[in-house]
């Protein structure tokens, strides 16, 4: 069974039927898109649609995960390539990537309807909670971790290090994302590379040997 989900076609069939209920959900909303209106939008029948997401919330959640959780693909480790003379470089492309991803218009959307179903659906919260910034919490921590690891830098306290670095991510994708009126605007490089730079006056960096 395991491999009959993981093969080809399988997976293209189960991205064919969360493309359709992401659209539904942005233009309609959660409440108002129908497991029925799914299968439409999909073409599959029902039979296909429940093998593969057994509840309406499952398949939301499927939705955020793919858009939003996909932030960096398995090859791409920028810690193991972070010396201490390339790491402000590193870090910049690492939170440029971030905001990147999570500020693109469909990012927003979806960020939006999670905020905005949470008051009456309780479980959105936790999925929001889960999807973003416990998740890129994650990330960071285990990228910081492996830096104080291979002595690039030194650590104290990796929970409250990488807080601070994602917390500085997040005043973008809220302010100038999901609370703006108009389309979400990235950041300049400029501003990005500043932040990164008070960034890493908190941490402890080994002067470099000639």
């Amino acid at each position: 069974m395991t491999q009959a989900r993981t093969s080809p076609r399988a997976v293209a069939k189960r991205r064919q039927i969360a493309l359709a209920a992401r659209e539904l959900f942005l233009s309609d909303g959660y409440a108002r898109t129908s497991m029925d209106a799914v299968t439409q939008a999909a073409g599959v029948s029902k039979q296909t649609l429940y093998a593969y997401f057994p509840s309406k919330e499952v398949l939301l959640r499927s939705v955020v995960v793919d858009e939003l959780t996909g932030l960096l693909a398995p090859a791409e480790r920028p810690e193991l390539r972070a010396t201490r003379e390339n790491l402000p470089e590193v870090l910049f492309q690492l939170a440029r990537g971030y905001l990147r991803h999570l500020m693109t218009p469909t990012s927003i959307a979806l960020l939006r309807l999670m905020i905005g179903e949470a008051a009456s659906l309780g479980s959105m919260r936790n999925m929001f909670r889960e999807a973003v910034p416990v998740h890129i919490l994650g990330d960071i921590r285990e990228f910081l971790a492996e830096l104080d690891r291979r002595d690039v830098v030194r650590i104290p306290n990796l929970d409250a290090s990488a807080r601070m670095l994602v917390g500085s991510l997040m005043v973008f994708v809220a302010i100038d994302g999901w609370m703006s009126p108009d389309d979400p605007v990235l950041p300049s490089d400029d501003m990005v590379r500043t932040v990164v730079g008070l960034y890493l006056r908190t941490l402890d960096l080994p002067e470099v040997t000639p």
